[in-house]
């Protein structure tokens, strides 16, 4: 798990449930990206294409 969102870099504790988003590299290994809210998620989204 990242320790912080990676949409606005706000610290996630990782005691407490938050959302995800994942893709494949060009590998196809699955990368995971963690966010502090789900409108981080969203927007994350907007900009990178859906999981």
């Amino acid at each position: 798990m990242n320790p912080q969102c990676t949409h606005c870099d706000e610290r996630i504790d990782p005691e407490e449930w938050h959302p995800v988003a994942t893709r494949r590299d060009e590998e196809g290994t699955a990368e995971i990206y963690d966010f502090c809210c789900e409108d981080c998620r969203s927007a994350w989204l907007d900009g990178n294409g859906d999981d």
